[in-house]
């Protein structure tokens, strides 16, 4: 197989970064032991804003009285947010669903 061109590297690049891990609940807690984020979903890179949003609506929405958003997604687990993040349960503004961008 022939090297790269410049070129191919660019692209092959950008499609890489195509898209986006979403990991949530990872963290340091107040007595110093820590967690590791789980992987939650995978969403085109361009609604990565998007994506942000809606889990912070969700947060605002839902959260107990002073419940920090670890807690939050613990006592709510990754399967919760999975279905949040799923394709045809999230529509932004423009109406594309969140995986599939279209």
């Amino acid at each position: 197989m022939p090297p790269l061109l410049p070129r191919q590297l660019d692209q092959e690049r950008a499609e890489r970064a195509a898209a986006l891990q979403v990991m949530l609940g990872g963290g340091v807690e107040g007595d110093g032991n820590g967690s590791v984020a789980d992987k939650v979903i995978k969403v085109p890179s361009k609604r990565g804003p998007d994506v942000l949003r809606y889990i912070l609506a969700d947060y605002d929405q839902h959260a107990l009285e002073g419940e920090y958003f670890n807690q939050y997604y613990r006592r709510l687990g990754k399967d919760h947010f999975y279905q949040l993040l799923n394709a045809g349960s999230v529509r932004p503004a423009g109406g594309d669903d969140l995986l599939t961008g279209a």
